[in-house]
């Protein structure tokens, strides 16, 4: 028996209303209208007055709230432009770092409160640009900053002139943390997971353990729950929203929800926790408060939208949310349109919530006998009913539809057993679950137990045979070529088992070719010779494999060859200009002849454009982007070849 006991993927956890709820709007204030906003903090004085520290494209403003009806800027910090503006309060100072101008660490003396504020100091000893600062019980922690984006400790006995104690690498490039007494919870961006590092001494940090890796996610920030048992973290790649860690063991990370967020299509950014309550800002969405006295099951418990141009997966709206205020006024900060200052007025209960199934998929197996398939099913009362449908299809025909009940269960962790299947079925299938007031969630979602999903869960039995390499050029094991030389390369195959081949061409180990019957080999120039090269030509069914490697002598002669400029190294240079609006040039250099691949991302991992795909000659290479169709914000371009591969990111600013 083939049994599967994952469970990492989850449907139907979403809230269908969209409305604003259990919240009320105190007020709003643009002050800086033409400069557009980023993050805030929040700030009370010795004698109790409230005040928002907001982040704009050219500065911090500082707006008293002792109105909180009636907001006023009552000092303004200048700082080099930026779009992202980070800040965060230690005694009466404030703390503020950028993540592209160079300009350091700010210092805000805010003792001359309600009067004004000043600029104490600016430092550029340890770092010139941080996307991340927290302080905890006198120390500073600042992440993301230039030269690696590691984890750097402040010591804050001098609050104007703060002392590095520690710059901690091992985690890689960390975005966003939340730290607690001897622990600092990094939230460690395109490395897709989280991890925990031991500052106990502030100058020695050791990483203690780290999350499963979520592909597809940027594991963004989060926070734990008063108890510092659960971690919720936040993903901003609109994947999964927010997920929630048991972390009552620190050495091991148990994903208890796997996915939780809202029903539209918008992205999560930043969340706090106090008490009862995670505070979360969520782009376009605006603010969210969610119940978390069930970490298992979170619940929507509060909305207010503070964006109501858009509803999507854009960067655009809620930046930040602050919920520390003794008085219980939130702030929050959208990019658009300023500061809000609303209340969250908790609920006095909820009706019933529907059943939530995860559930993981496997594309294939390759056994015929039965299978056991494992939904992780949890609801907020007593579940009554459960079950799983599945059919087969073979050669594109559907059988008709099997019920299964489960055949056990751990906890809440139910089994299916399917019947084993022959090569090449295709098995469909769906789980239901219903709760003791008729609430009722299918998986995938969509369905009722009579009526299936419109998309479904499914695997296919593959007894996979092995490929047979047909014919293939040149007949030679070993070819001998001038330093500017070429050969031509080409094959055919054919699969046992009926599954689809590719033919994929390596040189030196190196894949140079994805999918196709030939290829060429270019020695350059300008590469080092004599030298033996490898050529290896890999036929899969996806399962199984057969190769087939040639040698390829260079020698030191040419044959005619025009004078190239000489390139030593491969290099994706910075673009310029950068911030740029809306055009910026792309630039790199490759030693070698090589099949090259530039291609612009955007912060949820999706393709912008392709700027080059194609085989080029050794040197200089520029690429002009154009983003005029583009809204504001952080995009990445990559550049690929067999043998190197480099990411940048650049700035939109409109």
């Amino acid at each position: 028996m083939f049994k599967i006991v994952l469970f990492f993927f989850s449907i139907s956890l979403f809230l269908t209303n969209a409305q604003n709820f259990n919240t009320t709007l105190i007020s709003n204030y643009n002050p800086h209208p033409q400069a557009g906003y980023s993050n805030l903090w929040g700030y009370t004085d010795s004698q109790g007055r409230e005040y928002a520290l907001l982040g704009t494209t050219t500065g911090t403003s500082i707006i008293s709230l002792v109105n909180p009806a009636n907001p006023v800027e009552v000092a303004f910090i200048p700082a080099p432009n930026s779009i992202w503006r980070e800040l965060k309060v230690y005694g009466h100072y404030a703390y503020v770092c950028t993540d592209v101008t160079g300009a350091g660490l700010q210092i805000i003396d805010l003792s001359q409160l309600p009067d004004t504020a000043v600029l104490a100091a600016t430092q550029t000893t340890y770092f010139n640009n941080g996307h991340d600062l927290l302080i905890e019980d006198g120390w500073l922690y600042v992440v993301g900053s230039e030269g690696g984006g590691g984890l750097q400790i402040f010591d804050l006995t001098n609050p104007v002139n703060p002392v590095r104690t520690a710059y901690f690498n091992g985690s890689g490039y960390i975005h966003d943390i939340y730290v607690w007494n001897d622990s600092v919870i990094a939230a460690c961006g395109n490395s897709q997971n989280y991890q925990i590092i031991d500052v106990t001494n502030k100058y020695a940090p050791f990483k203690v353990s780290q999350s499963a890796v979520l592909p597809g996610i940027y594991a963004h920030s989060g926070w734990m729950t008063e108890d510092k048992r659960y971690f919720y973290g936040t993903e901003e790649f609109n994947r999964r929203d927010i997920t929630v860690w048991d972390l009552q063991d620190r050495t091991s990370w148990d994903l208890v929800v796997p996915q939780f967020g809202l029903e539209e299509n918008v992205i999560a950014h930043n969340l706090y926790i106090i008490g009862d309550y995670a505070h979360v800002s969520y782009y376009e969405a605006g603010y969210v408060a969610i119940d978390v006295r069930n970490p298992a099951f979170p619940v929507i418990a509060g909305r207010f939208d503070t964006y109501p141009d858009g509803n999507g997966p854009n960067f655009d709206g809620a930046w930040g949310v602050f919920p520390f205020f003794e008085s219980g006024n939130i702030i929050l900060s959208d990019m658009t349109y300023g500061l809000y200052v609303i209340r969250f007025n908790p609920p006095s209960g909820y009706s019933n919530q529907a059943p939530r199934i995860n559930h993981s998929t496997t594309q294939y197996l390759t056994n015929t006998g039965n299978v056991t398939l494992t939904a992780n099913i949890i609801d907020d009362s007593n579940l009554s009913d459960i079950k799983m449908r599945y059919r087969t299809v073979i050669n594109g025909t559907a059988s008709n539809w099997n019920l299964l009940s489960p055949s056990g269960n751990n906890g809440n962790n139910y089994n299916f057993i399917v019947p084993g299947q022959q090569h090449l079925t295709k098995v469909e299938y769906y789980f239901f679950a219903q709760d003791d007031s008729s609430a009722i969630t299918t998986s995938p979602a969509g369905g009722t137990l009579s009526n299936p999903p419109a998309t479904l869960h499914s695997y296919t039995v593959i007894i996979a045979g092995t490929p047979q390499l047909l014919t293939y050029l040149p007949v030679e094991n070993e070819i001998t070529i001038a330093k500017n030389g070429r050969v031509n390369f080409s094959a055919s195959a054919q699969d046992t088992s009926q599954l689809t081949l590719t033919l994929s061409w390596r040189r030196n180990g190196a894949i140079v070719v994805a999918n196709n019957t030939a290829f060429t080999y270019i020695s350059s120039a300008l590469s080092q010779a004599p030298r033996t090269d490898t050529v290896t030509l890999v036929v899969s069914n996806g399962f199984n494999s057969v190769s087939k490697t040639w040698l390829i002598h260079v020698e030191n002669v040419l044959t005619s060859v025009e004078e190239v400029e000489i390139v030593n190294d491969y290099k994706l240079f910075q673009n310029h200009p950068n911030p740029f609006n809306p055009s910026t040039k792309i630039t790199f250099s490759i030693p070698e002849a090589s099949e090259v691949t530039l291609t612009v991302y955007n912060m949820q991992g999706e393709k912008v454009e392709i700027l080059e795909n194609g085989f080029l000659q050794p040197g200089l290479h520029s690429y002009s982007f154009d983003a005029k169709n583009l809204v504001s914000g952080v995009y990445f371009y990559e550049i690929r070849t067999p043998f190197y591969k480099e990411m940048q990111k650049m700035i939109l600013l409109k």
